[in-house]
């Protein structure tokens, strides 16, 4: 598929059902504007898939996870997760100066008994500026204080001479 060499594990448990999981070697692409990785500790693999389909009883489950570094300013982990009862998909990550969390789910029936929910979380990365801009203020006083105690030290040694 599109160049990329797959692994690929399936196993068939006759008449139970079948389990596949899919593993995908990082991706890069556009140059590296967008890659796409198997989690933030692991970027030396892709995203994975895996696909469960059991008979006795009757259930399909699927689950997919990767984490995803695009235009060099947007980091994501995502996860997506879908049953015979349900469809859950969340994605957390950096965007910008923000860290942010999303999760959505809904389920499957008539639409009188469907649920739809959305969860989120937006949190500033207000604080590690303002962190990193008190670090530097208090890093360039103490580099002044050293240099004024050391200019002070030359005026008291030059006024002992004229003693």
């Amino acid at each position: 598929i599109i160049g990329l060499n797959l692994s690929a594990l399936i196993s068939i448990a006759f008449p139970r059902g079948s389990d596949i999981s899919i593993k995908m070697p990082a991706i890069s692409l556009a140059n590296g504007l967008f890659q796409f990785y198997r989690s933030q500790s692991d970027m030396t693999q892709g995203p994975e898939l895996y696909v469960s389909i059991t008979t006795q009883p009757w259930s399909v489950e699927v689950k997919a996870s990767g984490y995803a570094r695009l235009l060099n300013k947007i980091e994501v982990s995502a996860e997506l997760e879908i049953t015979d009862t349900e469809y859950i998909m969340t994605v957390s990550g950096r965007l910008f100066l923000f860290d942010v969390e999303l999760r959505i789910s809904a389920n499957y029936g008539p639409l009188h008994l469907a649920s739809f929910t959305v969860d989120g979380k937006l949190l500033s990365g207000l604080n590690t500026i303002k962190d990193a801009a008190l670090k530097l203020l208090k890093d360039s006083a103490d580099i002044a204080t050293g240099a004024l105690s050391a200019l002070q030290d030359k005026v008291d040694q030059a006024q002992a001479v004229f003693d």
